[in-house]
C-alpha cells in the first residue's frame, strides 16, 4: 500500500493519512498529517484513550483536524 501511495500521480494536494507509527516516513515523505489510530504509538504516552462511541467520536475529530491545523500554523 506505501508502494502504491508513493508513486500515486493523482494523489491530491493534500493527504491524510490515518494509522500508526509505522507510517510517519511515509506522512513526512509526502508531507501529509497524520493521526495515530492503532499502535505501536512510541512518542506519546497513553493511558486511557479511545475512538469508540459518541466521545471517542468526538475525540477523533479533534485529534484529526489538531493534526490538519498544525500544518498550517
Amino acid at each position: 500500500i506505501e508502494r502504491v501511495i508513493r508513486n500515486d500521480e493523482n494523489r491530491p494536494r493534500k493527504t491524510l493519512i490515518l494509522g500508526s507509527e509505522w507510517e510517519e516516513h511515509l506522512a513526512s515523505d509526502i508531507s501529509a498529517p497524520l493521526t495515530y489510530l492503532s499502535v505501536p504509538i512510541n512518542n506519546d504516552l497513553i493511558l486511557n484513550k479511545t475512538y469508540v462511541g459518541y466521545n471517542g467520536g468526538l475525540r477523533l475529530m479533534e485529534d484529526i483536524y489538531t493534526n490538519i491545523l498544525r500544518d498550517y500554523w
